[in-house]
């Protein structure tokens, strides 16, 4: 984001401050080279902005109130507000999946089966009207063949609402008591008729077994009629388009809606279905792109975010010079094919193998490579099936996947993985898998920390849920519910490890489509082109399901760059005025923006990237510190408490506060984010403060800016290690040592001038007042919250001072 931490204040002598600013210029100079050279691309920068946000799993229905409450009135017409559905993963799931797996109850609650649910607020009802954009909620209660409650959980049950335009998946809630509840949505635009069905699949927890096919009940319980009834004065939140953060997320609830109808497509002889032109754009905010990118007649998925339909030259401009590594199933095989096939321009490649590892050029511009290696994981030995993650049981087959993170001109910059439907057949039972997923971590885990050890940057992990399996595949050992429950086991102990970057929901995409076999083949969702027919006798297209998850994958691997690509590609001269501008949401959330100065650098080069930089930091400075002295008060004084090495600077501040800001702005003494809020309440007013920021953050945005000027033309270095000349590596040392030694001369530097500032005014670096250690540091608040807040020193008595030395 911006400046690093700094902190320093003082105005030496002439001498002392060319002395400082000469070091300082120096010391960041050379980082930037040892930087350059040792392999610091814009990736590098971006993978520290990573989400490692909390996680939580799927059967969680989010605002399960029947009727949330509005969210705000509109000034002329009120307008009720309502969220969107969304999902959760349990928490601790594998341990209370097990836990629930031998629920309480007795032998005779525990041998009751469920045959038949009542759902009190839908039966009897034919056509039930619902207000279209609201959450509903519905409970139903399992049945025994006798009529009376069932009093465990663990019934497996597919629901599925559809209708024209609209598919999705309405989440279920297991309540562990034989009582269930499924949550319904529909968004205004798509209001009219809809069908609800209810499969009871498995019946408690059956469905996890190793043979579970003999104890599949695989009934439609219910398909109830319902009418989504739009009404003007419900609103729920647009749907924005996709960040980096939108794949923290570990469970989603998306649907797919379809934009284009056309049932008459085009199909040519290699199979390929054209329904739609190939510019026919996406009606925002559902995605983002045109539509006849995925081949489809009309559907495209979206959940809690709006995915981008990537062109061959908007991929290429992200994948460029990348290496893709995919661990996993087969359905992978089918996803590298669709990406080259449709997105990448290399229609000659009709069948991945299982072992797979090529370096692929874009047909436009033969210098823009990317490589992928894929390996299935569902055995060993690639011509045979079915062990999973069972297949780290062999040294070889260890030691394959190893050679690929040991290469000597680096390692794989993304890792795409999965379990998959192999572990479905393999896993005698749940606590089996659930210990073969825990080692499947450790030895990830393991390669990462050897890949550290040589001084790369361990690849992002983006975790990908093996698909829900179809038709005559749902009662198998790979059936949806061990398939659901295998993907969460194997995510939570992945997330153990701290490897996972991002999740991508495959379970969720490709649900909806699961049950008539049109667009797979029972365990696949992207096999190639054909003229084949669906089960209802029309011909259908076999991949655009595959193709979705294409993109999907796309969003996950590129959107954090895109907002540099749109500063670059679309706004023209109105450029660096945006990216200044994207410093202020920024640096008031305390969100790292080094990526933003990098940025400026490789956008626009030196002169106007400094000045776009050094502008949009201080704008956001500015910002946070107007928030502080406001609303953000109360937060401000509460945090004083965290930084006691504050109280010193205030002091020093009161008299001298144009000085106090601008060294600590050079020196590291107080967190960067945080600053900008601590100062807010002292008495420096806007305009010094400012004045000191900037010229404060000078050095380092400078630094930062040069850096992204140099990494546009050094990005492969660490791809080409074992081509460092003799020289080149002498240089890299010296390099290296001159900027420690000059760091610490410059960090000394600064230091005294610092702890010689404060002590002029009675202070002391480490937050005590130097001319009195003892006295009491108090805080209020003033009536208006446009002016400082006075720290007040209060002195004591001579009789507590005694007191205290004691």
């Amino acid at each position: 984001m911006t400046p690093s931490p700094a902190l320093s204040h003082h105005r030496p002598s002439p001498l002392h401050q060319w002395r400082f600013s000469v070091l300082t210029s120096l010391v960041f100079f050379l980082m930037v080279i040892v930087w350059s050279i040792d392999g610091c691309t814009i990736k590098t920068f971006i993978d520290s902005w990573r989400l490692n946000a909390s996680y939580s799993m799927r059967v969680t229905a989010s605002s399960p109130s029947a009727k949330p409450k509005p969210h705000s009135l509109d000034l002329d017409t009120t307008q009720v507000k309502f969220n969107w559905i969304s999902s959760e993963m349990e928490q601790n799931f594998t341990a209370n999946l097990l836990k629930n797996w031998s629920a309480p109850g007795g032998e005779k609650c525990r041998e009751a089966k469920t045959v038949e649910i009542s759902v009190p607020n839908l039966d009897g009802k034919d056509p039930v009207h619902l207000t279209a954009g609201e959450i509903h909620e519905f409970r139903f209660q399992s049945l025994d063949e006798t009529g009376k409650p069932v009093c465990v959980g663990g019934d497996y049950f597919e629901t599925d609402l559809s209708g024209g335009n609209w598919k999705s998946r309405p989440p279920v809630k297991d309540l562990t008591n034989g009582t269930y509840s499924v949550s319904l949505q529909i968004h205004p635009e798509f209001a009219g008729d809809y069908n609800l069905t209810v499969i009871l699949l498995f019946r408690h927890f059956q469905g996890l077994k190793l043979s579970p096919a003999r104890f599949a009940f695989n009934r439609k319980l219910r398909s109830f009629k319902l009418r989504f009834v739009e009404k003007n004065d419900v609103v729920l939140p647009e749907l924005r388009q996709c960040v980096k953060s939108d794949f923290g997320r570990d469970v989603w609830s998306g649907r797919w809606t379809r934009l284009g109808k056309n049932d008459e497509c085009k199909i040519s002889d290699d199979g390929r279905y054209r329904c739609l032109d190939d510019n026919f754009p996406c009606r925002k905010p559902w995605c983002d792109g045109a539509l006849g990118e995925l081949e489809s007649n009309g559907w495209v998925y979206s959940s809690h975010c709006s995915f981008k339909l990537f062109s061959g030259d908007s991929a290429w401009s992200c994948l460029k010079n990348k290496w893709i590594f995919f661990w996993g199933d087969s359905n992978h095989v089918d996803t590298i094919r669709n990406l080259l096939n449709f997105v990448l321009g290399h229609p000659e490649i009709g069948a991945v193998p299982r072992r797979f590892d090529l370096k692929f050029s874009n047909p436009k511009n033969s210098s823009e490579t990317v490589r992928i290696t894929s390996i299935f994981n569902g055995h060993w030995n690639e011509t045979q099936n079915y062990q999973g993650l069972d297949s780290l049981r062999d040294h070889g087959f260890r030691e394959l996947l190893r050679s690929y993170f040991a290469e000597e001109t680096g390692v794989p910059d993304v890792m795409i993985v999965n379990s998959g439907l192999h572990d479905g057949v393999h896993w005698s039972n749940l606590r089996a898998f659930a210990k073969g997923a825990k080692t499947a971590a450790a030895f990830w885990r393991n390669v990462f920390d050897s890949v550290k050890r040589r001084g790369f940057e361990p690849p992002e992990v983006v975790f990908r849920n093996t698909i829900a399996t179809g038709g005559y595949a749902r009662e198998l050992a790979f059936n949806p519910s061990k398939m659901e429950v295998f993907n969460g086991v194997f995510l939570e102990k992945m997330k153990e490890f701290g490897l996972v970057s991002g999740v991508i929901d495959n379970f969720d995409m490709t649900y909806p489509w699961h049950y008539d076999n049109r667009c797979n083949d029972g365990v696949h969702y992207g096999r190639a082109p054909a003229k084949m027919r669906w089960r209802d006798g029309e011909i259908g297209h076999q991949y655009f399901v595959d193709l979705m998850l294409v993109h999907v994958l796309l969003n996950a691997l590129c959107l954090l760059k895109d907002f540099l690509l749109w500063v670059e590609q679309d706004l023209g001269p109105w450029g660096p005025l945006a990216l200044a501008v994207a410093y202020i949401p920024l640096t008031v959330l305390a969100v790292p923006a080094s990526v933003l100065t990098i940025g400026g650098g490789y956008l626009f080069g030196l002169p106007i990237g400094f000045v776009a930089d050094s502008v949009g930091a201080t704008l956001g400075s500015g910002a946070a510190f107007l928030l502080g002295r406001t609303i953000g008060k109360p937060f401000v004084v509460a945090k004083l408490k965290d930084y006691p090495q504050f109280q010193s600077v205030a002091l020093a501040i009161e008299k001298s506060g144009f000085k106090i800001c601008l060294l600590l702005r050079l020196a590291p003494l107080l967190p960067f984010s945080m600053l900008n809020y601590l100062l807010s309440v002292t008495p420096i007013t806007l305009g010094p403060y400012l004045l000191s920021s900037w010229l404060g953050m000078m050095p380092i945005t400078l630094a930062l800016v040069y850096a992204g000027t140099t990494l546009k033309d050094l990005s492969d270095v660490t791809h080409k290690w074992s081509e460092f000349s003799i020289g080149r590596w002498a240089f890299l040392i010296s390099s290296l040592v001159i900027s420690v030694i000059l760091m610490v001369c410059v960090t000394k530097v600064a230091q005294n001038a610092l702890r010689k500032a404060l002590a002029e005014h009675g202070g002391d670096m480490n937050g005590a007042v130097a001319a009195s250690p003892e006295l009491n540091v108090t805080t209020e608040t003033p009536d208006d919250l446009n002016e400082p807040l006075l720290i007040k020193i209060e002195p004591q008595s001579p009789q507590n001072q005694e007191n205290n030395s004691h």
